[in-house]
């Protein structure tokens, strides 16, 4: 996402915007991840070890959907700026 945003709009270290009272831009880095890979996992074999069910899922979107955010307000104020 650095690379991309780096590369594109000149935006360096946008994930910088990840770092919250809820968790910082490491454990949030990690977390997607494993997130990532679980998906990848499912689509490719059909199967995870991460055990699945509808809170976790809802807990994982909803993290992404934070990251999503987080990362949309820190590039719309450097495009404003």
């Amino acid at each position: 996402i650095d690379s991309l945003l780096k590369d594109t709009l000149g935006i360096n270290n946008v994930t910088d915007c990840w770092n919250t009272d809820k968790f910082n831009k490491v454990q949030a880095i990690k977390h997607l991840n494993e997130i990532l890979d679980s998906r990848h996992k499912i689509a490719h074999t059909g199967k995870t070890s991460k055990e699945l069910n509808y809170e976790s899922n809802y807990e994982d979107m909803n993290f992404i959907f934070e990251l999503a955010t987080l990362l949309q307000k820190s590039v719309d104020e450097y495009l404003v700026s």
